[in-house]
């Protein structure tokens, strides 16, 4: 499966607090649809050839994908699949936010058309909760929230997407179910905020 090719540009990244820095992508192939089924990436054997660094300083520890890096507010280091572009799904990733004195959040990017326009579901470990955000020519608005307990240990973060539909489950719980017809498609990821320290792992797509 090699759906859309995915040209990139991006500004240069460095471990440590840095001045909030223009990064940007753009989809510049055939906008294809995933093919229909699971598609996994595990972190055990490695980065996977597929993710690509639009921000942050992302290494593989101990078979776990880790942000390491601490950027200003508002940066948002993210990691994007390349060569893929989904409709409906449901989409899950194990996170966990190791440190972070601005921010302390883990979230999955999705239907991202290019870097100023995106949706975004994020937990937040300062701020106990759990939020939609969508990002139109990069000024992100958020239209959806929920109050829930997020530590710092391990949890599953999920979407689903059926159209306009958005879901978002904490922990196997739906939290937020909301409507925004916005972006109907696009590429998938993960995503931290300013000097969030954050683990990933097990991402899992199942696209319909």
């Amino acid at each position: 499966m090699k759906p859309a090719v995915l040209t990139f540009a991006l500004a240069a990244c460095t471990t440590g607090s840095t001045e909030p820095s223009a990064t940007s992508f753009t989809d510049g192939g055939e906008d294809r649809l995933a093919t229909p089924g699971t598609h996994v990436w595990t972190f055990d054997d490695g980065m996977p050839p597929e993710l690509f660094n639009v921000l942050g300083d992302w290494v593989v520890q101990n078979g776990e994908l880790v942000q390491r890096g601490s950027f200003a507010d508002p940066d948002f280091p993210r990691m994007l699949i390349e060569d893929l572009s989904v409709a409906d799904f449901h989409l899950s990733v194990k996170c966990k936010s190791d440190a972070g004195s601005v921010d302390r959040a883990c979230g999955l990017v999705f239907r991202a058309v290019d870097s100023e326009n995106y949706f975004i579901a994020r937990a937040n470990a300062l701020e106990d909760n759990v939020r939609l955000y969508r990002v139109v020519d990069g000024a992100r608005i958020s239209f959806a929230s929920a109050d829930t307990a997020v530590d710092g240990g391990y949890h599953t973060l999920e979407v689903d997407a059926r159209g306009a539909h958005l879901e978002v489950s904490w922990d196997r719980q739906v939290v937020i179910s909301s409507d925004d017809e916005t972006f109907v498609r696009g590429a998938i990821g993960v995503w931290t905020k300013a000097d969030s320290r954050v683990r990933f792992d097990d991402l899992v797509l199942e696209a319909r």
